[in-house]
């Protein structure tokens, strides 16, 4: 999964899982514009494991109760759109296919928080993803309410006083055509924002929203034994589009977020994670902003064959 989102820089620095801002772009705070070191691939050679932490924990602080949950999303004929809600009126649940073509990666949301019980469905029912040998090697921090503005404050104030200091680097190069499908996707989310390419205060505050998860009330902080490289990180995968079309069904919207692992240490601290695991991504989880500009980003995808070859 390639999740770097774009930067303030002259080259486009986006990609769809995790690129990010939305319209209305503020102008930045004196922060200086933070860039991302160039690293080297990460690669982690596996050995033999012991016995696994519980792969799911819920980082929930006090509040209200929750409203009831909704029933499980069903459809009219036609599909609906991303901004609908669950629908009494709807007679037919979801195709597997429509999730796909409706999910997106959603880079502003509104503050109304998921349900506890529809939460805990979504991240249940994503248990069911498939793994090498079953070994379900992903391990899911779930923060909200105060937990997870705290988190996005710490995240915040690292980005504008530090370098990144990620457990996995960044991919260093993209060469063709991934350059040419990266800045295609940066032009497009920048374009339907109204950022000029040349100004850089709008987009030194679009890299920042990165770092509150777009306002999502549900960040989903993902990590993998250290002893796993790409073989786990694959099922890590798997588990990850499980999620998001899950979320998607119950008509809720998601972002995945390499941003959100650049800084480990202040997630450690803050969600009590353990050295054993290395932080690979975030997750943002909510209700989307159907008034924001970024919202109407839709990036577009290669034709079968560039991807696909078909033999005998």
């Amino acid at each position: 999964m390639n999740t770097e989102p774009p930067r303030a820089e002259p080259q486009e620095r986006s990609d769809e899982a995790s690129t990010g801002a939305e319209g209305g772009v503020e102008r930045a705070k004196p922060a200086g514009k933070m860039r991302l070191p160039e690293q080297s691939q990460y690669a982690d050679a596996s050995k033999e494991l012991g016995p696994s932490p519980s792969p799911l924990v819920l980082v929930l602080a006090p509040s209200p109760s929750p409203s009831p949950s909704p029933s499980p999303l069903v459809l009219p004929s036609r599909p609906r759109p991303l901004a609908s809600a669950t629908s009494s009126a709807m007679t037919r649940a979801m195709h597997v296919h429509e999730a796909i073509a409706q999910r997106r990666s959603i880079r502003a949301f509104l503050p109304d928080p998921i349900p506890r019980e529809t939460l805990t469905r979504i991240f249940e029912r994503a248990q069911r993803a498939p793994s090498w040998c079953n070994i379900q090697p992903w391990r899911v921090w779930v923060a909200s309410g105060d937990t997870c503005s705290a988190l996005k404050a710490d995240l915040t104030l690292a980005a504008q006083s530090r370098m990144p200091s990620p457990d996995v680097a960044f991919p260093s190069d993209y060469p063709e055509p991934y350059l040419t499908h990266r800045r295609a996707c940066g032009k497009a989310l920048y374009d339907v924002m109204g950022v000029a390419r040349d100004d850089g205060p709008a987009r030194q505050a679009a890299w920042m929203r990165n770092f509150v998860a777009f306002d999502a009330p549900h960040v989903a902080i993902v990590a993998i034994d250290k002893r796993f490289a790409v073989w786990g990180a694959l099922d890590v995968g798997c588990w990850l589009e499980t999620l998001m079309l899950l979320a998607e069904e119950e008509g809720y919207s998601t972002c995945a977020q390499a941003s959100l692992s650049l800084y480990p240490d202040l997630l450690r601290a803050r969600l009590g994670i353990g050295d054993d695991v290395n932080v690979l991504f975030g997750v943002g989880l909510g209700k989307r902003d159907p008034d924001a500009a970024a919202n109407r980003c839709i990036t577009t995808r290669a034709p079968l064959e560039k991807n696909v070859t078909f033999v005998g």
